[in-house]
């Protein structure tokens, strides 16, 4: 279900994609060498990870696949509108959930973040901000989606907290960057054949 719309979104944003990774990549090298920093492996993953998954947030979020705008304010309309665990609850739920969970870890990645409460006030305001955007390019405003949405956001943080403390508490903080480097070099290779790239 998510393998074609994810083939949909590569199609349709990776000239910009590539262009955006060239340039980065052009600035980051130069930063490394002129300041003759250590590369690591996985923490340039990530960041080409979020990059990837901002490209593909911008076009699921700003794509028209309607033409009137219209509001749902009631609370939970729309997330039971479909039968529990059939295709298109799965697919709004969960949709909606996975849109938002790497915004949460990558929030906590990138800021260090100690408290839910900052995850919550940044997951409520920037999803806010979407459904309010989409209302005025034509698309739907949802309460559900901004529910679903903080839902997201706050398991990306507790994913984040949760790798984070598995790598500092155990044996594995003495190895952490070789296994960080070969865990994100494993999941790359995976998506990779997932997508039948």
């Amino acid at each position: 279900m998510y393998k074609e719309t994810i083939k949909a979104v590569i199609s349709s944003i990776w000239p910009s994609l590539l262009i955006l990774i060239t340039i980065l990549f052009s600035i980051r090298f130069f930063s490394f060498i002129s300041k003759k920093k250590k590369i690591v492996l996985y923490k340039e993953i990530l960041n080409l990870i979020f990059i990837f998954y901002l490209m593909c947030f911008f076009y699921v979020l700003t794509f028209a696949d309607v033409d009137w705008s219209t509001a749902n304010l009631i609370p939970f309309k729309e997330i039971f509108r479909f039968e529990i665990g059939s295709r298109m609850f799965i697919r709004n739920v969960l949709g909606n959930i996975m849109l938002f969970l790497p915004y949460g870890f990558y929030l906590s990645y990138f800021t260090k973040l100690r408290k839910v409460k900052y995850v919550i006030v940044f997951s409520l305001f920037v999803s806010l901000a979407v459904e309010i955007i989409q209302y005025r390019i034509g698309r739907v405003f949802d309460v559900d989606d901004i529910i679903l949405n903080l839902v997201g956001g706050i398991l990306g943080y507790y994913l984040y907290k949760l790798g984070n403390y598995i790598l500092n508490k155990t044996k594995i903080a003495k190895i952490r960057e070789p296994l960080c480097n070969i865990v994100a070099v494993i999941m790359m290779v995976l998506f990779v054949i997932y997508m039948g790239v």
